[in-house]
């Protein structure tokens, strides 16, 4: 989401809430344990993905990883960090 953001000039309020919001429906969809998806969730490339279980410290842990994106974002956003990378080049 950094990358697209950067590339399409997205706001940085947008992208840190699209990622939480994401991260958020992925953790509730492990509320939901229909058995094909518990088999799915046997495999360790989709337990990845998906989870394999509900824990309320995820949540918070999600927040804070979207904050500290939000800053990221609004710092590279900067006319310094964005005159700096015309300077590289």
């Amino acid at each position: 989401m950094l990358a697209l953001a950067l590339v399409w000039r997205t706001d940085a309020r947008l992208v840190a809430l699209a990622g939480f919001g994401v991260a958020v429906l992925v953790e509730l969809s492990q509320l939901w344990k229909p058995a094909w998806l518990e088999e799915l969730r046997q495999n360790d490339l989709v337990a990845l993905a998906l989870g394999r279980g509900w824990v309320w410290g995820d949540l918070v842990r999600y927040a804070i990883g979207a904050a500290l994106g939000y800053v990221v974002l609004r710092a590279l956003e900067s006319p310094d960090a964005q005159a700096r990378w015309i300077r590289r080049r």
